[in-house]
């Protein structure tokens, strides 16, 4: 039933705008005397509540289906969960890419079964965000109508349209679809979950996972159909590669980042997509550089990300690092500053852990060239 509700909620949203849109149509011809300047803050009000909701309802059914509940943002709050409470980080975050956003850990993953009950529990937790603003739509619409508090249904409506519709179409729905369908992006998914967060992950589960990336990698076809799923997966490689200063890659790697370059148009549609492509020639560099000491190969590649604009969280800092390594401009200050560090994992350990690590690396290699 669930699933069915998660489907069409494009349309049962559509539907109820719609149909609540008649009757304040009809109340409206009849009664104009409406207070409009207690709507903005109505929208601001009922917004937050549908965020908190939104974001404790993946965290918590996640971890009613195994998964951690670590962190949570709302807005420029960080709170993290100790013990089953919150506590609030005293600094804040800069991220303006959500208003809220759960952070999920996952549990050890060290065969198979274990993979399809993490994808599973994922599959609800990502469900669940979606479902609540649902009934909660529902809820405040129906408590607008019984108590003719026009404002209140027409709040919904403005959040629906503007919120809980684009948030599905764009982020909870099209991962749900992603994860059911593929596998490829799944793994790597299930990999990033288990290593930036909180929560310790055994070195076995660690290896396991790397090892399904790694593979699906090594014996995939690279097509443009699978193309962004691969190039997360090989973004993923070899950050672990530059953290752990390992220099054997799967061999598909580089054609990965070959058909990237040549098909930039398929990643540069969308801004996510678009964060993929820099995100990944960005630290194909600072592999290049670090690990294979190949600065040759390293400046062929600036020249695919040199004139893109760097926006996005953690971008900027990225290509910032480049830059410092290659010598092109001296970014040392910009690499020290806290502030660059990705803010929509701030207080995630694992990481500022990594973060720390390429930062280290870096420093040392300058000091050297």
């Amino acid at each position: 039933m669930k699933n069915k509700l998660i489907k069409i909620l494009p349309y049962i949203g559509g539907a109820l705008i719609g149909f609540v849109g008649g009757l304040i149509g009809i109340r409206l011809s009849i009664n104009l005397d409406l207070n409009w300047i207690y709507l903005i803050p109505i929208v601001i009000l009922q917004m937050i509540v549908f965020v908190v909701v939104h974001e404790l309802s993946h965290g918590f059914v996640g971890e009613k289906n195994g998964l951690k509940f670590t962190v949570l943002y709302l807005g420029p709050f960080v709170f993290k969960r100790e013990n089953n409470k919150f506590i609030k980080i005293k600094s804040f975050s800069k991220q303006l890419a959500y208003a809220g956003r759960a952070q999920i850990d996952n549990f050890e993953i060290l065969n198979e079964e274990d993979v399809e009950k993490a994808r599973k529990a994922w599959v609800k937790a990502l469900k669940a965000g979606p479902l609540s603003d649902l009934i909660l739509g529902i809820i405040t619409i129906c408590t607008g109508l019984i108590f003719k508090w026009d404002l209140l249904i027409i709040s919904t409506i403005i959040i629906f349209i503007f919120i809980s519709i684009p948030s599905y179409i764009m982020g909870d729905g099209k991962h749900v679809k992603l994860i059911k369908n593929d596998k490829i992006f799944t793994d790597v998914i299930l990999y990033t979950y288990s290593i930036v967060g909180n929560t310790p992950i055994s070195r076995e589960s660690i290896s396991f996972l790397l090892q399904t990336i790694e593979n699906d990698i090594e014996k995939t076809n690279v097509n443009k159909k699978n193309l962004i799923s691969l190039a997360i997966s090989a973004q993923a490689i070899y950050m672990e590669a530059i953290c752990n200063n390992k220099e054997d890659l799967p061999k598909n790697i580089n054609k990965i980042v070959e058909m990237t370059i040549e098909n930039k148009k398929i990643f540069l549609n969308k801004q996510i997509e678009a964060s993929y492509y820099k995100s990944l020639i960005n630290v194909a560099i600072m592999y290049e550089v670090l690990i294979k000491d190949n600065k040759e190969r390293a400046l062929d590649l600036y020249k695919h990300v040199k004139n893109e604009k760097h926006n996005l969280p953690g971008e900027k800092l990225d290509f910032y690092r480049v830059e410092y390594l290659l010598g092109i401009t001296n970014r040392k200050e910009e690499i020290l500053n806290e502030n660059l560090l990705n803010p929509i994992f701030k207080g995630c350990e694992g990481v500022e852990y990594m973060e720390r690590i390429i930062n280290e690396s870096i420093l040392e290699k300058t000091r050297t060239i």
